[in-house]
């Protein structure tokens, strides 16, 4: 029976009284104390060897690694989203002349809520994640639909920069664009211009008329406006992770046609709610 050490796992080579990897202790043969056998672990007594020291250390979460995979999860993005649109509406975080103007997000059939990271500490690469809700028959939003762009490796993502932007949405077909299973380049499957700004928008602007873009961009990098623009980007369905939130395989078109009801979510609530302050404000 091969008897491994309790402290590490490493396998206690015959006549040695300590282990050669961590040092700890182990009992004499002749040890019949009550305690002996706890310097050798429960599955070298079973017969059944344990981990390797490598595997333990594997199966370690790095906490600042978990923090960002939980947030690039469907749940991590509502939230990220609902922040996103706060600052880009909210006089506390953003001046009057580079607001999204509320008359046109009460007009959008649709809000896209992206958030970036430009990476290139081992190799240079964008990776985003973000959501999609479509504004429904009745007037309400539908269940988010899980987007994301671009592909990097997770090492990449130290020290990478962040920037934050919002797609609205002006015609149906513009958001059909985003109901498929495959991927849309911005600019060319949809065409997109950066978005005006400020309180005191045209009020003349409307849906439909002419000289309006399908979708308009807005961007923050690090808190700041930005005006970066969109053209070329390539966005995905997320198809796993909207698996994963609404409990079982269902397309992006089923979800922003409200056949999808989406689970309860504090952070989607405050989401909506948000877009429903800027639906009852008047510009």
């Amino acid at each position: 029976m091969v008897k491994r050490c309790a402290e590490c796992g490493t396998e206690a080579l015959p006549h040695f009284q300590r282990c050669k990897e961590c040092g700890a202790e182990f009992p004499s043969e002749n040890d019949g104390s009550a305690g002996g056998d706890a310097a050798f672990t429960n599955e070298a007594k079973e017969g059944v060897a344990p981990p390797s020291p490598g595997a333990q250390s594997s199966k370690k979460k790095n906490p600042k690694l978990q923090k960002i995979k939980d947030r690039m999860k469907l749940p991590g993005q509502i939230k990220q989203s609902r922040m996103v649109i706060e600052r880009f509406i909210h006089p506390k975080y953003i001046k009057g002349d580079k607001m999204i103007p509320l008359k046109l997000l009460r007009q959008a059939q649709g809000i896209a809520i992206i958030s970036q990271v430009k990476a290139g500490f081992i190799f240079s690469g964008i990776l985003g994640t973000g959501i999609i809700v479509a504004r429904l028959p009745n007037g309400e939003w539908s269940g988010p639909s899980s987007i994301g762009t671009g592909g990097v490796g997770w090492g990449a993502l130290v020290g990478a920069s962040k920037t934050d932007s919002v797609i609205i949405l002006n015609t149906a077909n513009a958001v059909k664009c985003f109901s498929g299973q495959g991927q849309i380049r911005l600019g060319a499957d949809i065409g997109i211009a950066a978005g005006p700004v400020g309180r005191d928008i045209n009020a003349d602007i409307g849906v439909g008329t002419k000289g309006v873009a399908p979708a308009y961009s807005y961007s923050h990098s690090k808190g700041l406006y930005a005006g970066i623009s969109l053209q070329g980007v390539v966005i995905s369905a997320r198809n796993d992770d909207n698996r994963k939130f609404y409990g079982e395989k269902v397309s992006p078109e089923d979800i922003l046609s409200g056949k999808y009801p989406p689970p309860a979510n504090e952070e989607l609530t405050r989401f909506y709610d948000l877009l429903k302050i800027s639906d009852a404000e008047q510009t």
